[in-house]
């Protein structure tokens, strides 16, 4: 096989990889887009939230501190009593 044979059957597997690839990406989104998706950042100055649902941000606000080290769990859990509740999915991230 001489290089510009490797190069063009090289050429045609990587296409052939990004095209699949994307497809895969595009069933995943779609099944996501679907989804309520609650974000919640909490530190130590403020919780910070996104409710996502088709791709789009519905809702959003903040909350008082929720800092692991700094705020008390009995206050946490009174943070997120107060989060939207009919969610698919959650992420959470708390410094």
């Amino acid at each position: 096989m001489t290089a510009a044979e490797f190069a063009l059957t090289l050429g045609t597997a990587v296409i052939r990889l990004r095209a699949n690839t994307a497809r895969q990406v595009d069933r995943w989104y779609s099944k996501m887009t679907d989804e309520k998706i609650l974000g919640i950042e909490g530190g130590g100055t403020k919780t910070a939230w996104a409710l996502v649902a088709n791709g789009v941000i519905v809702e959003s606000g903040k909350l008082p501190p929720s800092n692991l080290r700094l705020t008390p769990l009995d206050q946490i859990t009174k943070i997120f009593r107060v989060l939207p509740r009919e969610v698919n999915r959650i992420g959470v991230f708390l410094a």
